[in-house]
């Protein structure tokens, strides 16, 4: 999920990952969008209203990331707004291990500081979120998948500010994606990726 600006809570079960294998991920993250001085400009979503966009968010689909190594599925988001006015934001997820890992703090607001809303679904029952660089993607659902209209639209999302769909991989997520696909191939089938891309899985998954 789009990562949190200040921590003040972190629950136990999050994977120890070694600095070793932190250093080798980032090594192949980079770059892995596109170098941001050759795409075209970003395309935030416009009007966006705060309150509608409050709640749960299922991920459906990331540009993979180090931070999110211990995930296995399940990763979801949820939106508050605090009494201060700012927005808080817990992330979860359910490890390999089969705890759950979850991380609260508070976010910047979309569109602000680094993070960039670039596609909305009318009804806010998905959302395309990325970065001012563009080295992070992300689908968002209401749900855990998306129909095919949606995915269709958040596929234009991504291409109308210069991501590749094909760099983000599903996220597994009960009653969603079973697999790990690119999201180029995603399919509102049962199984959340198309027949062609549960084939490729075993490599997809690898990369």
């Amino acid at each position: 999920m789009p990562r949190i600006i200040r921590t003040t809570a972190v629950a136990v079960g999050a994977a120890a990952g070694t600095a070793t294998a932190v250093t080798a991920v980032n090594r192949r993250m980079r770059g892995t969008v596109g170098d941001p001085d050759r795409l075209p400009p970003l395309l935030p979503a416009e009007d966006l209203d705060v309150q509608r966009y409050l709640g749960e968010w299922f991920q459906i689909a990331a540009v993979p990331a180090w931070y999110e190594l211990q995930c296995a599925r399940d990763a979801r988001a949820e939106y508050t707004l605090r009494s201060d006015g700012t927005i808080g934001v817990t992330n979860s997820c359910v490890t390999w291990w089969g705890s759950e890992s979850r991380i609260t703090g508070a976010a910047l607001p979309l569109n602000a500081g680094n993070t960039r809303l670039i596609g909305i679904g009318p009804a806010y029952d998905w959302a395309a979120v990325t970065d001012s660089s563009r080295r992070s993607g992300f689908v968002l659902s209401r749900t855990p998948r998306l129909t095919g209209e949606q995915s269709d639209a958040a596929r234009r999302a991504l291409a109308g500010s210069g991501l590749d769909a094909g760099q983000l991989r599903t996220t597994r997520q009960t009653g969603g994606a079973r697999h790990r696909a690119p999201f180029s191939a995603y399919s509102s089938a049962e199984s959340g990726v198309s027949s062609k891309a549960r084939s490729n899985c075993r490599s997809a998954s690898a990369r």
